[in-house]
């Protein structure tokens, strides 16, 4: 079980392919030891056996099943303990319509209903602070059908692509904001800036970049460790254009 956790949520998740070899004998005395650990009351041996069948054995992308406060949940071979939410018996609530924010005015970030913060960050390249402070943002949040060029090289691509190949579950991608410009991404989460080169960069500038401490954030996300996101959405700004020299 040690051996199978999924870094960096620890304790609270694990691989399953550690477990799937395993007999049936020692698959039920790992998943009582991890109920155990989380402070939970031991399952019947029925509903052992439907945690095994639907978290452990299914084949399918997902699955998900309620014990003592928590909900299990697998997203393709991970399996994750979360808190219920609240609203757990009706519709997600992390889908909201478009949020407008207050206009910048110099803060280093400013807080996202629900979504963590948004980060103004200066750095060697960037935008131009008098352009940002000149816009509104609009935030969308779990909105993944928008196109983001993450790589000043590379080309955009849907967002939602993006959240797949990065693995986060999809409870997760629900609750990242996505911040546009004129209807056009600017940011998204955890992945920092479109890196399009006819933004207005300057040398140096602002940094728009996302992190979950500091808000309130949903039961859902109580598993995203924010530290563990420092490669990728505390990235350095890459040099969207060699004519920036």
């Amino acid at each position: 079980l040690q051996a199978a956790r999924c870094e960096p949520q620890g304790l609270q998740a694990f691989d399953r392919r550690g477990l799937r070899s395993l007999p049936d004998a020692r698959v039920a005395m790992a998943l009582r030891t991890w109920l155990r650990a989380l402070g939970c009351a031991m399952p019947t041996a029925a509903r052992l056996q439907a945690m095994r069948a639907q978290l452990i054995d299914a084949e399918g992308p997902q699955a998900q099943i309620k014990h003592e406060g928590l909900m299990l949940r697998r997203y393709r071979d991970c399996v994750f303990a979360l808190p219920v939410p609240a609203l757990a018996n009706g519709p997600s609530q992390l889908t909201h319509a478009p949020i407008a924010l207050p206009p910048w005015q110099g803060e280093p970030h400013i807080d996202l209903p629900a979504s963590g913060r948004l980060l103004f960050q200066p750095a060697p390249e960037g935008l131009s602070p008098q352009w940002l402070r000149e816009q509104t943002f609009e935030v969308r949040i779990g909105h993944g059908s928008d196109r983001f060029r993450p790589d000043h090289a590379g080309r955009s691509r849907d967002v939602r692509k993006l959240w797949q190949e990065a693995g986060l579950p999809t409870w997760v991608r629900t609750a990242l904001p996505v911040v546009c410009v004129r209807g056009r991404v600017l940011m998204a989460a955890p992945f920092g800036m479109d890196c399009s080169s006819d933004w207005p960069w300057s040398s140096p500038g602002i940094r728009l970049n996302w992190a979950p401490e500091g808000a309130q954030i949903d039961p859902e996300l109580a598993w995203f460790d924010p530290h563990a996101l420092d490669s990728i959405a505390m990235r350095p700004v890459l040099k969207p254009d060699a004519a920036i020299e």
